[in-house]
């Protein structure tokens, strides 16, 4: 009985994780990178197709290649890993969407989902990528739906 009690608490534990992590998979985006210190961290969250991270759960990291934007602490299992090269950045946008939250929208060239790395900090992340040659766009833009799609 006991065992059968600790099978059943295992698979309620686990079954929701894999999932959980099999949906974020689906969000991720990395590239062939050497392994650095980033010259940049900030803390926050995450949206993309997939996943919605609270403030907190997520690092946005600027090396010299690029960014990273991949969970923090015990996140790091279960949120995706996303990495683009600063020459495959096609925008970095201002997004805002109700209830105080505000953010930085990272689109590529076409190869991969967009995604909002969730900061209060949002300008500051904006200057850096701008110092770092991305293409940045300071207008407010407003994310409408889960899907990552903007209106102006």
């Amino acid at each position: 009985m006991a065992v059968a009690l600790g099978v059943i608490a295992l698979v309620i534990v686990v079954a929701p994780v894999t999932l959980f992590r099999r949906r974020s998979a689906k969000s991720s985006r990395t590239v062939s990178v050497p392994e650095e210190t980033p010259a940049a961290v900030w803390k926050g969250g995450l949206r993309t197709q997939t996943v919605n991270a609270t403030s907190g759960t997520a690092r946005l990291e600027l090396f010299d290649w690029g960014v990273r934007v991949r969970g923090r602490g015990l996140w790091r299992v279960l949120l995706p890993t996303w990495e683009a090269r600063y020459r495959e950045l096609a925008t970095a946008q201002l997004i805002k969407w109700p209830i105080a939250n505000s953010g930085v929208l990272m689109r590529t060239d076409g190869s991969g989902a967009p995604l909002v790395f969730v900061t209060l900090r949002d300008r500051e992340v904006l200057d850096a990528l701008a110092a770092r040659g991305v293409p940045v766009d300071h207008s407010v833009a407003r994310l409408r739906r889960v899907d990552l799609a903007v209106t102006q």
